[in-house]
């Protein structure tokens, strides 16, 4: 099969002899539809890291979203040949004390990627394998580009539950990145008040941290300018006030165009009513 290779420090291709993963016991096989790109793939694609210590090329690729194709357990389990599933990219031996205990993150036989297994390769290719206890079913009707997302979300919002969140607290998060954005957007969704430090303006003028860290206020409160731009501009001609027009639809029309234009959603119906009118109130004054 075909999988994309790392070789070294900035070699990277296609590899076209790829094996295929045979399935030991409690394993299974997942044809991959999509795999997001790590920044620790990016890291290892920069520095070579893992092969600098005599390290063997490898398959990159964690982040996947697959269908089952192969099962081989005799537990049952919460799929089936056929289904959509996700999976956790690293697992431990399951039989030592700690991993029986609940405590896998520290395994006595070491926590294995799958990128780096024995056996198998990363998901930059047709096919990978997962112990069967690492395979999650997916929702019927996800979208599967999202889906990928789950590993990396599964990080942020454990990350969160750790810390103890209640709705109402202020939180501060430390960089910006796919990681940090998903914090933010998380502890949002809990009620938090969200900081994020980020020097990097790639980061945060970017299409992801962007829509969550959105300086503009929120898009409710860009309607309510309209709306207060155009009573003003109302109760101006009434009053016959030039002075009052002027100054109402040109403050009120600027400012609630550039709100409305900050917000995630900017146009429906009302807005672009609203803007039409302010635009056409200023231009006549």
């Amino acid at each position: 099969m075909i999988g994309f290779e790392i070789r070294g420090k900035e070699d990277v291709g296609l590899r076209y002899d790829v094996p295929m993963p045979k399935l030991h016991m409690n394993e299974v096989l997942i044809k991959i539809k999509y795999c997001g790109i790590c920044g620790s793939d990016t890291h290892q694609y920069h520095t070579g890291i893992q092969l600098q210590s005599g390290g063997k090329p490898y398959i990159l690729g964690h982040e996947l979203v697959g269908q089952v194709v192969e099962i081989n357990c005799d537990s049952e389990l919460p799929y089936k040949v056929g289904d959509w599933v996700t999976g956790r990219p690293y697992f431990s031996c399951g039989i030592c004390d700690n991993c029986r205990t609940g405590h896998e993150s520290i395994c006595e036989g070491g926590i294995k990627l799958m990128t780096l297994a024995d056996e198998g390769n990363g998901a930059y290719a047709e096919y990978c394998k997962l112990p069967a206890k690492v395979v999650f079913p997916l929702r019927e009707g996800i979208d599967l580009k999202i889906a990928a997302l789950t590993e990396p979300l599964a990080v942020a919002v454990y990350d969160v539950r750790r810390s103890g969140l209640e709705p109402g607290q202020s939180v501060l998060i430390s960089g910006g990145g796919v990681i940090g954005g998903m914090i933010a957007s998380y502890c949002k969704f809990l009620g938090a008040k969200v900081v994020v430090s980020e020097p990097n303006e790639n980061r945060i003028n970017g299409h992801f941290l962007g829509n969550v860290l959105r300086r503009a206020l929120p898009a409710a409160l860009a309607d309510y300018l309209l709306v207060l731009g155009v009573m003003l501009f109302y109760l101006a001609f009434h009053l016959e006030d030039d002075m009052l027009s002027t100054i109402s639809t040109g403050v009120m029309g600027v400012v609630g165009l550039m709100m409305v234009f900050r917000t995630s959603k900017p146009f429906n119906t009302l807005r672009i009513v609203m803007m039409a009118f302010l635009i056409a109130a200023f231009a006549v004054c």
